[in-house]
């Protein structure tokens, strides 16, 4: 009996250890699904974010994708929900992206408006990983060319050197200067384009100068130097297409010389900083967007102000007025986005432009977000967050495109119901989205097929939609 009694006891004590080691593992097992799945059990994708957070633009683009992302929630896949984690890295540390792709699990993708000058020193490692790029601010749609992973869905080089050069021919104007940022790819494509299309159009190019990062200096004396020599040609318009940094030296310099003809630039002049550290010389200047500023920039009455920046004015409300482009305005361009920029050949997509309209109220496009009222609860959204981290609540161009680009990831995965490379390329490049900046389809060069620019003025201190071209 005491033999039986010993006998049950340590039965059942194998029994108790064994259940308790089967507790420990299941344990283990639980624990170990939990890290590998986002909050509340669910799974984890990782999006890559190349944005410089030192850079006004670059914290611009953040914000904004860290907002859609707030907004979005989280993505149903194959009937799994996930949730989004984003890695936010500096553009200009080509480590920082070599040790995610060596020590990360991979990224589902890679978003940012970082210009063509950091797509450059990205894509190979990304393409080499079948990695979808989404590009908010570069206007080279070569580089869709030489990359099958990337799209871009800023208005090309051509599409905004042809407007810009259009508008200044519209304008009376027949004697152009051109001072372009030569270490930016972006700059020196919108020159490119500009000087073909103003030539086509029957303008001539009075003189032309190049600088470099190296020569916009404190005192702005180099660029002021180069400034002299194009005024000595007696130009009516000086297009300047360069970094805001650029601006702001070529605008004070342009005010020291007394320069009276019209300056215009490219899409990165539109930052508050041009307003606040221009000292007033930005009076008049003009620039090229994808997109019009959100009249909801406008101060709302009983709102308060955020942050420190500017606000921006929203569009002029004295009614719709479209105006032909005169007999003649026909420089060659592409409808399709995919231009032909310095050394790199015509797409097959080219057709005509020049023959668009002029719109003095610049319009929002094709119904972004399905609907206006839709785009403007966003906006208004968007600016409240802002206010609440006690930032400025201006919204500009490069904030829209950096929240399209989430947007369009997001649309596109549940589309593919997938994040697998080649699955969600195909979404991506089928894609029909309507974001904040408009409507979004791709080419087969994987470029935004954009039909419209906008033109932004300032005004009395402020920023203005003053006009916009429509091809």
């Amino acid at each position: 009996m005491r033999a039986d009694r010993e006998r049950n006891v340590r039965q059942k004590g194998r029994a108790g250890f064994s259940l308790f080691l089967l507790f420990l593992l299941s344990s283990l097992f639980l624990s170990s699904c939990k890290r590998a799945s986002g909050s509340g059990g669910r799974k984890s994708l990782r999006l890559l974010v190349f944005e410089d957070p030192r850079s006004e633009g670059g914290q611009q683009a953040l914000e904004a994708i860290r907002y859609a992302k707030l907004s979005r929630g989280t993505l149903k896949l194959g009937g799994e929900e996930y949730e989004l984690e984003l890695l936010e890295k500096d553009p200009n540390d080509p480590a920082a992206l070599q040790e995610i792709l060596e020590k990360e699990k991979r990224p589902a993708a890679c978003l940012g408006c970082f210009r063509t000058e950091e797509t450059l020193l990205l894509r190979s490692a990304l393409s080499e990983q079948k990695i979808p790029m989404i590009n908010g601010s570069s206007v080279c749609s070569y580089l869709t060319r030489e990359d099958p992973w990337l799209f871009r869905i800023a208005a090309s080089s051509l599409l905004q050197g042809t407007a810009m050069a259009n508008e200044a021919y519209r304008k009376g104007c027949r004697n152009a200067a051109i001072l372009f940022q030569e270490d930016d790819p972006d700059a020196a494509a919108l020159s490119e384009c500009f000087r073909g299309a103003f030539l086509e159009l029957g303008g001539k190019i009075a003189a032309e100068s190049s600088f470099g990062e190296g020569e916009i200096t404190e005192d702005g004396e180099e660029l002021k130097k180069l400034l002299g020599s194009l005024q000595d040609q007696n130009p009516d318009f000086v297009y300047a297409p360069s970094s805001g940094k650029a601006g702001i030296s070529i605008l004070k310099a342009a005010s020291s010389l007394s320069l009276s003809a019209p300056i215009a630039a490219g899409p990165s002049w539109e930052l508050p900083s041009l307003l606040k550290d221009g000292e007033g010389a930005a009076e008049d200047c003009f620039f090229s967007l994808s997109c019009p500023l959100p009249e909801e920039n406008e101060k709302e009455e009983g709102t308060e102000e955020g942050g420190e920046g500017n606000e921006t004015k929203g569009q002029d409300e004295s009614g719709e007025r479209e105006t032909e482009l005169e007999a003649g305005s026909s420089a060659s361009g592409t409808a399709s986005e995919t231009e032909a920029e310095a050394g790199s050949g015509k797409s097959e997509a080219e057709a005509e432009v020049g023959s668009g309209k002029s719109e003095t109220e610049a319009e929002s496009g094709s119904g972004s977000l399905e609907t206006e009222s839709g785009r403007r609860e966003t906006i208004r959204g968007y600016r409240e967050y802002l206010r609440g981290k006690g930032l400025s609540d201006t919204v500009t161009d490069t904030a829209i495109l950096a929240y399209d680009s989430y947007m369009l990831f997001c649309d596109a995965a549940e589309k593919a119901g997938s994040t697998e490379p080649e699955k969600l390329r195909s979404a991506l490049s089928h894609i029909d989205y309507h974001g904040l900046s408009g409507e979004i389809r791709f080419d087969k060069e994987r470029n935004a097929l954009r039909d419209q620019v906008f033109f932004v003025g300032v005004e009395q201190g402020e920023f203005r939609n003053i006009d916009s071209l429509h091809f």
